[in-house]
């Protein structure tokens, strides 16, 4: 029996990444935003292509660490900061909301009912 657990946990452990797409509606423009979650290394990372002014961006964030980073490869320059915890505790955290929202069929964030929020 003990050997059963310690191989299911095993399994379990070894298969923490997860991997999401959602559909984004931000305006006129429409694209596809990825977002991987590993929950053994507590991290989220989320890549937005270019679109309307925005520019292409990957944000890495590290909840051991409590530090996010995002990189703009087209000023080939990272931002390093402090990450806000009132949002997210945890890359379990992160990944639990979007599990909800794909159980409930929603795979699509629509900037009429989201908070757009722009980065000087």
């Amino acid at each position: 029996m003990i050997l059963i657990n310690a191989l299911f946990l095993c399994v379990v452990t070894a298969n923490m990444d997860m991997k999401f797409d959602y559909h984004v509606i931000e305006g006129n423009a429409r694209y596809l935003e990825n977002i991987e979650a590993n929950l053994a290394e507590n991290t989220v990372k989320i890549h937005t292509p270019a679109h309307n002014d925005v520019m292409e961006s990957y944000l890495l964030q590290d909840f051991r660490q409590g530090k996010q980073m995002k990189c703009l490869p087209a000023l080939k320059q990272c931002r390093l900061r402090d990450m806000d915890r009132e949002t997210a505790a945890d890359a379990g955290q992160v990944t639990e909301g979007f599990i909800h929202r794909w159980n409930k069929g929603d795979n699509t964030i629509n900037s009429d009912n989201e908070e757009v929020k722009k980065e000087y």
